[in-house]
């Protein structure tokens, strides 16, 4: 899954986003990745490995995560797309 997003601030989501760890793995969560634009370091894209695609689905349905990225500071609309990994 990558999710794409604007912050208002980028430490201070990423403390929210840290924090999160534990939750984020409960539910699925295997990997992630974190790349910032160098123009904006506030346009964030998330890389995510999870354990199966609907777990990762659900996740990015859940109205929980929304609320939680409202309080980190996302300011945008995200933008999940979903893949499926096929190996090296």
């Amino acid at each position: 899954m990558i999710v794409q997003h604007q912050v208002a601030d980028f430490a201070a989501w990423k403390s929210v986003f840290d924090g999160a760890l534990s939750t984020r793995q409960s539910v699925g969560e295997t990997a992630f990745e974190i790349l910032q634009n160098p123009a904006d370091p506030n346009s964030v894209t998330v890389i995510f490995e999870w354990d199966t695609l609907d777990r990762a689905r659900a996740f990015a349905a859940d109205p929980a995560l929304k609320n939680g990225m409202r309080a980190a500071g996302v300011i945008s609309v995200p933008e999940f797309t979903f893949y499926r990994f096929e190996g090296y």
